[in-house]
């Protein structure tokens, strides 16, 4: 299927991406590709400073008090978002996506840098949706294979130095009663992901509770 052919609607567009295995977001970056305007690299860099726009209205529309050039509306962000902690009937995931939203319309109105879409409701929504359902974070080995562990954490202290303020990094993939403390230490996370298991008379595998617990130990005692 040719690509200038793929996007007259969403089935054509669903069609493409099944034709060609790929994502509604690769299929989109070929068609910028197709079009000649840029390389995929500066299409890709394009799309990630987009975010950090975003990103930024929707940290200073909840951060700062902000208010229209008329005076009529600003702050109601801050107050949805405070309200999503009460268990709001719609559920605080949607309750603070709504308020990233507003805050991104009032950044927007206050004169403050301009979040576009091609709807004005869509300048609020587009972001306040993609931020409040972003990752938070990552679980990884740091791309080490066990028992080598120690030395994906190096690169996962390198990731939080990066990109700590954030992301939070999971160290994973290998971690063991004899090496935890060393896990935390070197990646710098303060938290681990590890499974606390043995394998029963009966041959299947099962929870190992006194492994847990020494492993909490191990944890406390940094």
């Amino acid at each position: 299927m040719q690509l200038i052919d793929a996007f007259e609607n969403g089935a054509a567009l669903c069609a493409y991406c099944a034709s060609e295995n790929c994502t509604i977001a690769e299929a989109m970056i070929r068609r910028e590709v197709s079009r000649g305007e840029m390389m995929r690299d500066t299409i890709i860099a394009e799309m990630r400073e987009n975010l950090n726009v975003m990103r930024e209205s929707v940290r200073i529309g909840l951060e700062e008090h902000v208010e229209t050039v008329s005076h009529l509306s600003g702050g109601e962000a801050m107050r949805l978002f405070r309200y999503a902690k009460y268990d709001p009937f719609s559920g605080g995931n949607t309750c603070r996506a709504a308020a990233s939203a507003m805050a991104v319309c009032e950044v927007n109105s206050s004169m403050g840098r301009i979040v576009a879409a091609p709807t004005a409701g869509a300048s609020g929504i587009l972001p306040g949706v993609l931020i409040e359902c972003g990752i938070d974070r990552v679980l990884t080995s740091g791309a080490a294979v066990y028992p080598d562990i120690l030395q994906g954490c190096k690169r996962i202290n390198e990731l939080y130095q990066k990109y700590g303020n954030r992301l939070q990094f999971l160290p994973g993939g290998g971690v063991r009663i004899n090496n935890v403390k060393d896990v935390i230490l070197t990646a710098g996370s303060g938290q681990v992901h590890m499974t606390s298991k043995k394998t029963h008379e009966g041959g299947y595998i099962c929870f190992d509770e006194e492994q847990l617990q020494e492993m909490i130990k191990q944890i406390e005692s940094i």
